[in-house]
């Protein structure tokens, strides 16, 4: 009879909905937006990683570099104009330099120089 009022208790408590966080006393953190200057730096930081990708060959994915210029543009609600402008400077920047650490772990038949 216990387990019986308990499960129908809990089923009720399961209908309802939980209250909301201002009646409980819940605050909601402040909303923190990056000021127009970061967010332009960090977008177009985006958009130089999007040109200047290291580890996949350029000819086997570059068909998705268009989809991740269109995905990161939505993302960050940027007008096309902005986003032209933004990847223009991108392009600017040097490319990064690519450096390949190597440790060999056995060698045979070699000779020193």
């Amino acid at each position: 009879l216990e387990n019986r009022r308990l499960l129908t208790m809990q089923e009720h408590r399961e209908d309802q909905a939980p209250p909301p966080e201002y009646v409980v006393g819940i605050k909601p953190p402040p909303e923190i937006r990056p000021h127009s200057k970061e967010l332009q730096q960090l977008y177009i930081e985006v958009l130089y990683t999007i040109t200047n990708k290291v580890g996949a060959s350029s000819g086997q994915f570059s068909h998705y570099q268009e989809d991740l210029y269109n995905y990161a543009q939505k993302a960050f609600n940027i007008p096309p104009d902005q986003h032209r402008r933004y990847l223009a400077i991108a392009g600017e920047e040097k490319p990064p330099i690519v450096v390949l650490n190597v440790v060999v772990l056995e060698a045979e038949n070699l000779e020193a120089k």
